[in-house]
Order: C-alpha cells, then sequence, then structure tokens
C-alpha cells in the first residue's frame, strides 16, 4: 500500500490597467483549498489499483469533489507472451479563470465551471521481445465547457461528448528494423468552435531502421481523415454551417549517419515527398515537398 495526502491552498488576484478595460483585484479574486488524497494498492497476484479524491473548496464556486480510479490486471504472463487488462475513470472540476470572468471586454460574469467525466478501457500485450500491442476504448463528457464564443466576443459554456479508441503496435522483427503503427477514431456529437479539426480517422505508421552501425534511417507515413471547422461568418463558405477539410496523407523521410565517436552527425530529411496540397488550419498555409541537409558537432 502506498498512501499519497495533502492540502493545497491557492489565492488568485488580477491587477489590470490599460487604456482599453481595468480590472481591479479587489473585486477580482478567489481562493481554493484543496484536501487531497490518493491510495495504490499493488498485489503479488497482478492487481494495482489506484483511488483518489480532491475536495475543492472554491470560495465562489461552492465545494465540489472530484476523484479518479485506475485499474490494472496481469491476466497472463511467461517468459513468451504478457496480458494486462486495463480501465479507468476519472472527474474533473475547471473554475474560469479571473481573466476569463473580469476582462473588459471578453470577460463573462456568468461563466460556469466546467466539469467532465472519462472512461477509458483497455489491454497492453506482448510476445516475446518482437511484438507490442496496446487499445482502448474511451469515453468524454464535457459538461458547461469554457469557450469563446465568436458571435458574443465573450467566454461562454458548451457541452460536448466524444468516444472512440485507439490502437498502437510495435514490431520488431529483427535487431535493426522496428515498425511502429497507430490508429485513432473519435465519434463526437458536435462540431462546434471549441472541438474544429478533429479527424474521425487519423492512422500514423513508420519504420526505422539501423542496418548500418552509426546510422538511422527513418520513414513515417500520416494519413488524417476528414475534418471540419464550424464557420460562423462564412469566412470560408456560408455561415453557420461546417466547413469539411478533405482528407490527406504525407510521406516523410529522415537519415542521419554519426562519425568520430558521435562528435559528427550528418542529417538530412525529405517531408511532404508526396507534394501533398492539403489544410492543416483553414487560413494557414502548409509547405510542400521541403528538403533539409546539415551537420552537426558535440564536443
Amino acid at each position: 500500500f502506498q498512501l499519497i495526502t495533502g492540502l493545497n491552498y491557492q489565492e488568485h488576484s488580477n491587477q489590470t490597467v490599460t487604456p482599453f478595460a481595468t480590472i481591479d483585484k479587489n473585486i477580482a479574486n478567489f481562493n481554493t483549498i484543496d484536501p487531497y488524497a490518493s491510495v495504490v494498492y499493488i498485489s503479488d497476484y497482478g492487481l494495482s489499483v489506484n483511488l483518489g479524491g480532491r475536495l475543492n473548496i472554491h470560495n465562489v464556486y461552492g465545494n465540489h469533489l472530484v476523484y479518479d480510479g485506475n485499474l490494472a490486471y496481469a491476466a497472463f504472463k511467461n517468459e513468451n507472451a504478457s496480458l494486462k487488462l486495463i480501465t479507468s475513470y476519472s472527474t474533473a472540476f475547471i473554475a474560469p479563470s479571473l481573466y476569463q470572468l473580469y476582462d473588459g471586454f471578453a470577460g463573462n460574469l456568468d461563466l460556469k465551471p466546467e466539469s467532465n467525466q472519462t472512461f477509458e478501457a483497455g489491454f497492453e500485450t506482448n510476445y516475446q521481445d518482437w511484438l507490442q500491442l496496446d487499445a482502448v476504448y474511451f469515453n468524454r463528457k464535457e459538461e458547461d465547457a469554457i469557450i469563446y464564443d465568436n458571435t458574443t466576443f465573450k467566454y461562454g459554456n458548451g457541452t460536448s461528448d466524444a468516444n472512440g479508441f485507439e490502437v498502437n503496435t510495435k514490431i520488431t522483427p529483427t535487431d535493426y528494423l522496428v515498425f511502429n503503427a497507430s490508429y485513432t477514431y473519435v465519434d463526437r456529437d458536435k462540431t462546434e468552435d471549441f472541438n474544429d479539426y478533429i479527424p474521425a480517422n487519423k492512422f500514423i505508421a513508420g519504420i526505422d531502421i539501423t542496418a548500418l552501425e552509426n546510422a538511422f534511417f527513418n520513414i513515417t507515413y500520416r494519413n488524417v481523415g476528414e475534418r471540419s471547422i464550424f464557420d460562423r461568418w462564412g469566412s470560408f463558405g456560408t455561415a453557420g454551417e461546417d466547413v469539411i477539410l478533405s482528407s490527406y496523407q504525407v510521406l516523410d523521410l529522415s537519415a542521419n549517419y554519426k562519425l568520430l565517436d558521435e562528435t559528427v552527425t550528418f542529417f538530412g530529411a525529405v517531408t511532404n515527398i508526396l507534394d501533398e496540397d492539403y489544410d492543416d488550419i483553414l487560413g494557414f498555409s502548409t509547405r510542400g515537398r521541403n528538403f533539409k541537409v546539415g551537420v552537426r558537432l558535440r564536443f
């Protein structure tokens, strides 16, 4: 058993004087007291448990209890393979900052504190020394999320729910060859302002090669699915509707070679080999095919 406990005290105040607005620290202030505790239990039969809680005592927003729990169980393990099951559940409380409340332009005294809940469950597995695989399902609910409202030009509250899963794998068939890959799927109930640009599908894969002594070679492939941005003002399409950004794929290559006991390193890279024309964020350009070579000295 392990126990961590304590008491945290914070005092916040804001005194801002500008030609445009003034924030008075006699009004813009709050304090919090947070007693907390976390208990960890690690068994000799593969089970580990972590339970924690914190009571946020806020002089403006009252008392809020947040807590989290993590479970891990080594369901199977021998000299060749292992399997670990994992799950967690956590809550959070986020009070608005003094700037979000009292700023002369964007501040909103009616802001509510944000709360959220997150659940995860998955597994980790290994086979000998050449295969690692993990997968996790997640579900997140946000209530009164603090956002910037482009209609009122002030901070406001919104809600958003999301769930999905992520899979990661690492394959090492030889000492000089490593394959990495990950895939993430996210399903959201809405795409407005504060969760724009999150793709439903994202896949990344890479190969590391160290076949030659002192040499390293990497090639990485990235595939990002369709994304959307809520176009409130019609800057890129129809006002009040989502703009869909097309999916894209990018291929990058990099290599380096070290000499004189790693004193000299020659390196080079080619990014966006396919010269893909794509947008990460509307209104900001992205680089086409790009080359870089150089040398690094370390004494």
